[in-house]
Protein backbone atom coordinates (compact mmCIF):
# COMPACT_ATOMS: atom_id res chain seq x y z
CA UNK A 1 0.00 0.00 0.00
CA UNK A 2 2.57 2.37 0.69
CA UNK A 3 4.67 1.62 -2.56
CA UNK A 4 1.12 2.62 -4.30
CA UNK A 5 0.91 5.61 -2.48
CA UNK A 6 3.96 6.85 -2.89
CA UNK A 7 3.75 5.92 -7.02
CA UNK A 8 0.32 7.73 -7.03
CA UNK A 9 2.10 11.00 -5.47
CA UNK A 10 4.78 10.86 -7.87
CA UNK A 11 1.93 10.52 -10.60
CA UNK A 12 0.29 13.33 -9.06
CA UNK A 13 3.65 15.70 -9.39
CA UNK A 14 4.71 14.65 -12.44
CA UNK A 15 1.28 15.85 -13.83
CA UNK A 16 1.63 18.72 -11.73
CA UNK A 17 5.50 19.62 -13.63
CA UNK A 18 4.21 18.19 -17.75
CA UNK A 19 0.35 19.42 -17.58
CA UNK A 20 0.62 21.88 -20.90
CA UNK A 21 -0.47 25.25 -19.99
CA UNK A 22 -3.11 27.18 -22.02
CA UNK A 23 -4.56 30.51 -23.11
CA UNK A 24 -7.64 32.49 -22.11
CA UNK A 25 -9.39 35.17 -23.05
CA UNK A 26 -9.96 35.98 -19.33
CA UNK A 27 -8.04 39.29 -19.05
CA UNK A 28 -10.40 40.68 -21.61
CA UNK A 29 -13.70 39.75 -20.12
CA UNK A 30 -12.81 40.93 -16.55
CA UNK A 31 -12.35 44.17 -18.09
CA UNK A 32 -15.70 44.09 -18.96
CA UNK A 33 -17.64 42.35 -16.34
CA UNK A 34 -15.95 41.30 -12.79
CA UNK A 35 -17.39 38.92 -9.75
CA UNK A 36 -17.31 40.42 -6.17
CA UNK A 37 -18.56 38.26 -3.15
CA UNK A 38 -20.96 40.47 -1.14
CA UNK A 39 -23.49 40.45 1.77
CA UNK A 40 -26.76 41.51 1.61
CA UNK A 41 -27.79 44.72 3.91
CA UNK A 42 -31.35 45.59 3.17
CA UNK A 43 -33.55 44.03 0.08
CA UNK A 44 -36.65 45.51 -0.83
CA UNK A 45 -39.56 44.40 -3.58
CA UNK A 46 -40.64 47.51 -4.92
CA UNK A 47 -42.36 48.70 -8.43
CA UNK A 48 -39.53 49.29 -10.94
CA UNK A 49 -38.41 52.39 -11.23
CA UNK A 50 -38.75 54.65 -14.44
CA UNK A 51 -36.46 53.24 -16.99
CA UNK A 52 -37.23 49.89 -16.20
CA UNK A 53 -39.67 47.33 -17.63
CA UNK A 54 -43.07 47.32 -15.81
CA UNK A 55 -43.44 45.13 -12.82
CA UNK A 56 -41.83 44.69 -10.04
CA UNK A 57 -38.30 44.87 -9.31
CA UNK A 58 -36.03 43.82 -6.22
CA UNK A 59 -33.65 46.26 -4.45
CA UNK A 60 -30.32 45.40 -3.34
CA UNK A 61 -28.56 47.18 -0.83
CA UNK A 62 -24.96 45.35 -0.83
CA UNK A 63 -21.41 45.58 1.08
CA UNK A 64 -18.58 43.78 -1.28
CA UNK A 65 -16.55 41.67 1.52
CA UNK A 66 -13.50 40.88 -1.02
CA UNK A 67 -10.73 42.73 -2.91
CA UNK A 68 -9.63 46.02 -3.91
CA UNK A 69 -13.77 47.21 -2.88
CA UNK A 70 -13.83 45.70 0.16
CA UNK A 71 -16.19 47.17 2.31
CA UNK A 72 -17.60 49.18 -0.22
CA UNK A 73 -21.29 49.46 0.15
CA UNK A 74 -23.28 49.43 -4.14
CA UNK A 75 -26.97 49.05 -4.91
CA UNK A 76 -28.71 46.72 -7.65
CA UNK A 77 -31.84 46.91 -8.62
CA UNK A 78 -33.19 44.15 -10.30
CA UNK A 79 -36.67 43.48 -12.67
CA UNK A 80 -37.88 40.12 -11.40
CA UNK A 81 -39.25 39.19 -15.14
CA UNK A 82 -35.90 39.50 -15.92
CA UNK A 83 -34.85 37.27 -14.02
CA UNK A 84 -37.66 34.39 -13.15
CA UNK A 85 -34.98 32.41 -10.09
CA UNK A 86 -35.06 35.75 -8.12
CA UNK A 87 -38.21 34.55 -6.11
CA UNK A 88 -37.08 30.82 -6.15
CA UNK A 89 -33.64 32.00 -4.89
CA UNK A 90 -35.13 33.55 -1.96
CA UNK A 91 -32.42 36.62 -1.16
CA UNK A 92 -32.55 37.56 2.61
CA UNK A 93 -30.74 40.06 4.59
CA UNK A 94 -27.19 38.94 5.56
CA UNK A 95 -26.81 36.29 3.11
CA UNK A 96 -23.64 35.88 0.71
CA UNK A 97 -23.47 36.25 -2.30
CA UNK A 98 -21.89 36.84 -6.25
CA UNK A 99 -22.22 40.17 -7.86
CA UNK A 100 -21.03 41.09 -11.13
CA UNK A 101 -19.79 44.60 -12.14
CA UNK A 102 -20.54 45.99 -15.63
CA UNK A 103 -18.78 49.16 -16.40
CA UNK A 104 -22.11 51.00 -18.98
CA UNK A 105 -21.69 54.36 -19.87
CA UNK A 106 -18.58 54.59 -17.88
CA UNK A 107 -21.08 54.16 -14.82
CA UNK A 108 -20.44 50.88 -12.45
CA UNK A 109 -23.56 48.85 -12.38
CA UNK A 110 -24.19 45.87 -10.08
CA UNK A 111 -26.18 42.60 -10.14
CA UNK A 112 -26.50 39.71 -8.02
CA UNK A 113 -25.34 36.70 -10.20
CA UNK A 114 -25.83 33.66 -7.49
CA UNK A 115 -26.00 32.87 -3.59
CA UNK A 116 -22.60 31.60 -2.63
CA UNK A 117 -23.22 27.81 -1.82
CA UNK A 118 -19.50 27.23 -0.11
CA UNK A 119 -20.84 25.83 3.55
CA UNK A 120 -23.35 23.33 2.40
CA UNK A 121 -21.42 21.59 -0.50
CA UNK A 122 -18.73 21.53 1.99
CA UNK A 123 -20.60 20.31 4.36
CA UNK A 124 -22.06 17.78 2.15
CA UNK A 125 -18.83 16.61 0.87
CA UNK A 126 -18.33 15.91 4.96
CA UNK A 127 -20.85 13.97 5.27
CA UNK A 128 -19.81 11.87 2.07
CA UNK A 129 -16.86 11.51 3.61
CA UNK A 130 -17.35 10.34 6.94
CA UNK A 131 -20.20 7.67 5.39
CA UNK A 132 -17.30 6.39 2.86
CA UNK A 133 -15.13 5.55 5.97
CA UNK A 134 -17.22 4.85 8.63
CA UNK A 135 -19.12 2.16 6.34
CA UNK A 136 -16.11 1.47 3.66
CA UNK A 137 -13.46 1.08 6.46
CA UNK A 138 -9.62 1.19 4.93
CA UNK A 139 -11.25 0.67 1.68
CA UNK A 140 -13.15 3.77 1.70
CA UNK A 141 -10.24 5.42 2.71
CA UNK A 142 -8.74 4.23 -0.39
CA UNK A 143 -11.81 5.13 -2.39
CA UNK A 144 -11.60 8.44 -1.45
CA UNK A 145 -8.00 8.66 -2.27
CA UNK A 146 -8.39 7.68 -5.87
CA UNK A 147 -11.20 10.12 -6.22
CA UNK A 148 -9.14 13.25 -5.39
CA UNK A 149 -6.56 11.45 -7.92
CA UNK A 150 -9.32 11.52 -10.74
CA UNK A 151 -9.91 14.98 -9.96
CA UNK A 152 -6.54 15.99 -9.72
CA UNK A 153 -6.00 14.25 -13.07
CA UNK A 154 -8.79 15.73 -14.78
CA UNK A 155 -8.41 19.43 -14.04
CA UNK A 156 -4.34 19.20 -13.90
CA UNK A 157 -3.57 16.92 -17.16
CA UNK A 158 -7.05 16.12 -19.40
CA UNK A 159 -8.70 19.43 -19.11
CA UNK A 160 -5.62 21.85 -19.76
CA UNK A 161 -4.55 19.27 -22.72
CA UNK A 162 -8.16 20.11 -24.38
CA UNK A 163 -7.77 24.04 -23.95
CA UNK A 164 -4.16 23.45 -25.48
CA UNK A 165 -5.59 22.31 -28.61
CA UNK A 166 -4.24 18.94 -28.03
CA UNK A 167 -6.30 16.27 -29.38
CA UNK A 168 -9.91 15.60 -26.70
CA UNK A 169 -9.88 12.07 -28.00
CA UNK A 170 -6.24 10.93 -26.98
CA UNK A 171 -6.21 13.16 -24.22
CA UNK A 172 -9.75 11.57 -22.08
CA UNK A 173 -8.18 8.02 -23.06
CA UNK A 174 -4.64 9.23 -21.51
CA UNK A 175 -6.14 10.71 -18.84
CA UNK A 176 -8.89 8.15 -18.38
CA UNK A 177 -6.34 5.16 -18.34
CA UNK A 178 -4.22 7.10 -15.60
CA UNK A 179 -7.27 7.22 -13.25
CA UNK A 180 -8.39 3.97 -13.73
CA UNK A 181 -4.87 2.42 -13.18
CA UNK A 182 -4.53 4.09 -9.74
CA UNK A 183 -8.06 4.48 -8.79
CA UNK A 184 -9.10 0.95 -9.14
CA UNK A 185 -5.66 -0.75 -7.41
CA UNK A 186 -6.40 1.89 -4.91
CA UNK A 187 -9.53 1.24 -4.20
CA UNK A 188 -9.57 -3.00 -4.40
CA UNK A 189 -5.64 -3.60 -4.04
CA UNK A 190 -2.98 -4.34 -5.78
CA UNK A 191 -3.67 -8.15 -6.79
CA UNK A 192 -4.58 -10.21 -9.59
CA UNK A 193 -8.68 -9.82 -8.79
CA UNK A 194 -8.03 -5.70 -9.57
CA UNK A 195 -5.36 -6.54 -12.71
CA UNK A 196 -8.25 -9.00 -14.74
CA UNK A 197 -10.76 -5.99 -14.16
CA UNK A 198 -8.17 -3.52 -15.21
CA UNK A 199 -7.74 -5.00 -18.09
CA UNK A 200 -11.23 -6.00 -18.65
CA UNK A 201 -12.48 -1.89 -18.33
CA UNK A 202 -9.84 -0.56 -21.03
CA UNK A 203 -10.75 -3.07 -23.73
CA UNK A 204 -14.12 -1.75 -23.00
CA UNK A 205 -13.43 1.99 -23.01
CA UNK A 206 -11.57 1.43 -26.17
CA UNK A 207 -14.92 -0.26 -27.45
CA UNK A 208 -16.84 2.48 -25.87
CA UNK A 209 -14.48 5.11 -27.65
CA UNK A 210 -14.85 3.30 -30.89
CA UNK A 211 -18.72 3.35 -30.24
CA UNK A 212 -18.66 7.18 -30.02
CA UNK A 213 -16.67 8.18 -32.54
CA UNK A 214 -18.47 6.23 -35.01
CA UNK A 215 -22.06 7.53 -34.37
CA UNK A 216 -20.93 11.10 -33.50
CA UNK A 217 -20.20 11.18 -37.02
CA UNK A 218 -23.20 9.55 -38.43
CA UNK A 219 -25.82 11.59 -36.29
CA UNK A 220 -23.63 14.93 -37.16
CA UNK A 221 -23.37 15.38 -33.70
CA UNK A 222 -21.29 19.47 -33.60
CA UNK A 223 -20.77 19.69 -30.06
CA UNK A 224 -22.09 23.49 -30.07
CA UNK A 225 -25.28 22.63 -28.75
CA UNK A 226 -25.11 24.49 -25.41
CA UNK A 227 -24.70 27.70 -24.48
CA UNK A 228 -21.65 26.73 -22.36
CA UNK A 229 -20.13 25.26 -25.51
CA UNK A 230 -20.48 28.42 -27.53
CA UNK A 231 -18.88 31.04 -24.50
CA UNK A 232 -15.90 28.58 -24.28
CA UNK A 233 -15.28 29.03 -28.04
CA UNK A 234 -15.48 32.57 -27.00
CA UNK A 235 -13.49 32.87 -24.02
CA UNK A 236 -10.32 30.59 -25.11
CA UNK A 237 -8.02 31.51 -27.85
CA UNK A 238 -6.86 28.26 -28.98
CA UNK A 239 -9.36 26.67 -31.51
CA UNK A 240 -10.76 24.08 -29.71
CA UNK A 241 -12.47 20.63 -31.04
CA UNK A 242 -16.04 20.71 -30.05
CA UNK A 243 -16.77 17.68 -31.59
CA UNK A 244 -13.64 16.17 -29.60
CA UNK A 245 -14.90 17.25 -26.06
CA UNK A 246 -18.25 15.98 -27.06
CA UNK A 247 -16.37 12.65 -27.98
CA UNK A 248 -13.87 12.44 -24.65
CA UNK A 249 -17.11 13.62 -22.22
CA UNK A 250 -18.32 9.92 -23.43
CA UNK A 251 -15.40 8.40 -22.64
CA UNK A 252 -15.18 9.78 -19.10
CA UNK A 253 -18.55 9.29 -17.94
CA UNK A 254 -17.87 5.50 -18.88
CA UNK A 255 -14.87 5.09 -16.93
CA UNK A 256 -16.72 4.85 -13.19
CA UNK A 257 -19.58 2.67 -14.51
CA UNK A 258 -16.89 0.03 -16.32
CA UNK A 259 -14.52 0.12 -13.30
CA UNK A 260 -17.91 -0.68 -11.10
CA UNK A 261 -19.15 -4.00 -13.33
CA UNK A 262 -15.75 -5.18 -14.22
CA UNK A 263 -14.59 -5.56 -10.24
CA UNK A 264 -17.62 -6.78 -9.37
CA UNK A 265 -17.64 -9.43 -12.22
CA UNK A 266 -14.27 -10.59 -11.30
CA UNK A 267 -14.96 -11.26 -7.92
CA UNK A 268 -18.04 -13.15 -8.45
CA UNK A 269 -15.86 -15.10 -10.95
CA UNK A 270 -13.00 -15.49 -8.30
CA UNK A 271 -15.82 -16.74 -5.41
CA UNK A 272 -17.39 -19.19 -7.93
CA UNK A 273 -13.88 -21.24 -8.46
CA UNK A 274 -12.94 -21.09 -4.66
CA UNK A 275 -16.35 -22.84 -4.10
CA UNK A 276 -15.74 -25.64 -6.68
CA UNK A 277 -11.87 -25.62 -7.99
CA UNK A 278 -12.96 -28.50 -10.40
CA UNK A 279 -15.07 -25.93 -13.03
CA UNK A 280 -13.34 -25.54 -16.52
CA UNK A 281 -13.45 -22.08 -18.10
CA UNK A 282 -15.79 -22.76 -20.36
CA UNK A 283 -18.52 -23.87 -17.33
CA UNK A 284 -17.50 -20.87 -15.12
CA UNK A 285 -17.99 -18.36 -17.97
CA UNK A 286 -21.66 -20.07 -17.81
CA UNK A 287 -22.59 -19.46 -14.24
CA UNK A 288 -20.88 -16.22 -14.06
CA UNK A 289 -22.80 -14.85 -17.20
CA UNK A 290 -25.74 -15.27 -14.90
CA UNK A 291 -24.82 -13.14 -12.24
CA UNK A 292 -23.78 -10.80 -15.16
CA UNK A 293 -27.06 -10.09 -16.67
CA UNK A 294 -28.29 -9.43 -13.38
CA UNK A 295 -25.29 -6.88 -13.21
CA UNK A 296 -26.51 -5.36 -16.95
CA UNK A 297 -30.18 -4.92 -16.37
CA UNK A 298 -29.88 -3.49 -12.87
CA UNK A 299 -26.82 -0.90 -14.58
CA UNK A 300 -28.45 -0.32 -17.68
CA UNK A 301 -31.40 1.16 -15.93
CA UNK A 302 -29.59 3.37 -13.73
CA UNK A 303 -27.63 4.56 -16.61
CA UNK A 304 -30.90 5.68 -18.75
CA UNK A 305 -32.69 6.81 -15.53
CA UNK A 306 -29.40 9.30 -14.93
CA UNK A 307 -28.90 10.75 -17.96
CA UNK A 308 -32.65 10.98 -19.01
CA UNK A 309 -32.94 13.09 -15.44
CA UNK A 310 -30.27 15.48 -16.43
CA UNK A 311 -31.96 16.03 -19.82
CA UNK A 312 -35.54 16.50 -18.44
CA UNK A 313 -35.82 19.88 -18.22
CA UNK A 314 -35.05 20.16 -22.04
CA UNK A 315 -37.13 17.13 -23.10
CA UNK A 316 -40.11 19.26 -21.05
CA UNK A 317 -39.88 22.44 -23.10
CA UNK A 318 -39.76 20.44 -26.26
CA UNK A 319 -43.23 18.03 -25.17
CA UNK A 320 -44.37 21.66 -23.81
CA UNK A 321 -44.36 23.20 -26.99
CA UNK A 322 -45.99 20.30 -29.32
CA UNK A 323 -43.01 19.18 -30.76
CA UNK A 324 -43.41 15.73 -32.31
CA UNK A 325 -41.30 12.68 -30.78
CA UNK A 326 -39.17 12.57 -33.80
CA UNK A 327 -38.36 16.35 -33.18
CA UNK A 328 -37.89 15.90 -29.80
CA UNK A 329 -34.97 13.20 -30.49
CA UNK A 330 -33.51 15.55 -33.78
CA UNK A 331 -32.53 18.20 -31.58
CA UNK A 332 -28.73 17.82 -30.85
CA UNK A 333 -28.89 18.47 -27.26
CA UNK A 334 -31.24 15.48 -26.85
CA UNK A 335 -29.56 13.43 -29.36
CA UNK A 336 -26.09 14.00 -27.14
CA UNK A 337 -27.85 12.44 -24.61
CA UNK A 338 -29.27 9.52 -26.41
CA UNK A 339 -26.03 8.47 -28.24
CA UNK A 340 -24.19 9.33 -24.55
CA UNK A 341 -26.90 6.92 -23.15
CA UNK A 342 -26.50 4.22 -25.80
CA UNK A 343 -23.14 4.43 -26.35
CA UNK A 344 -22.36 3.96 -22.48
CA UNK A 345 -24.92 1.19 -22.18
CA UNK A 346 -23.46 -0.84 -25.10
CA UNK A 347 -20.20 -0.58 -23.35
CA UNK A 348 -21.40 -1.91 -20.15
CA UNK A 349 -23.11 -4.57 -21.57
CA UNK A 350 -20.14 -5.49 -24.10
CA UNK A 351 -18.08 -5.40 -20.20
CA UNK A 352 -19.20 -8.27 -18.62
CA UNK A 353 -18.69 -11.03 -21.35
CA UNK A 354 -15.37 -9.24 -22.25
CA UNK A 355 -13.96 -9.14 -18.01
CA UNK A 356 -15.66 -12.75 -17.35
CA UNK A 357 -14.12 -14.17 -20.33
CA UNK A 358 -10.70 -13.27 -19.54
CA UNK A 359 -11.45 -14.09 -16.02
CA UNK A 360 -12.49 -17.34 -17.15
CA UNK A 361 -9.79 -18.19 -18.98
CA UNK A 362 -6.61 -16.40 -16.48
CA UNK A 363 -7.69 -17.86 -13.29
CA UNK A 364 -9.50 -21.23 -14.52
CA UNK A 365 -6.22 -21.95 -16.81
CA UNK A 366 -3.77 -20.79 -14.45
CA UNK A 367 -5.25 -23.52 -12.00
CA UNK A 368 -5.41 -26.20 -14.91
CA UNK A 369 -1.77 -25.70 -15.30
CA UNK A 370 -0.74 -26.07 -11.88
CA UNK A 371 -1.97 -29.23 -11.79
CA UNK A 372 -0.50 -30.25 -14.67
CA UNK A 373 2.72 -29.61 -12.65
CA UNK A 374 1.82 -31.47 -9.95
CA UNK A 375 1.24 -35.00 -12.16
CA UNK A 376 4.75 -36.63 -11.62
CA UNK A 377 5.98 -37.71 -14.53
CA UNK A 378 6.64 -41.18 -15.97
Amino acid sequence: MKKLILTAFITLISLLILSPSYATAQDEVSDAEIKYKAEILELEVESCPEGYPEGDCFFFDLEIIEGDKNNQQVKSIMPKQDDPKLDSLNYKKGQKVYIVETQIADEAQYYVKEPIRKRPLILLTILFILAAVLVGGIQGVTSLLGLLISFIILIVLVIPMMLSGASPIMASIIGGSIIMTISVYLSHGFNRKTSIALMGTLISLILTALLALVFTNISRLTGFSSDEATFLIQLVDTELNMKGILLASLIIGGIGILDDITVSQVSTIMELFKANPSFTWQELLKRSMKVGRDHIASMINTLVLAYTGSALPLVMLFIATGSSFEEIINVEQVSEEIVRTLVGSIGLIMAVPITSLLACIIIAGKSVQNQQRRIPMR
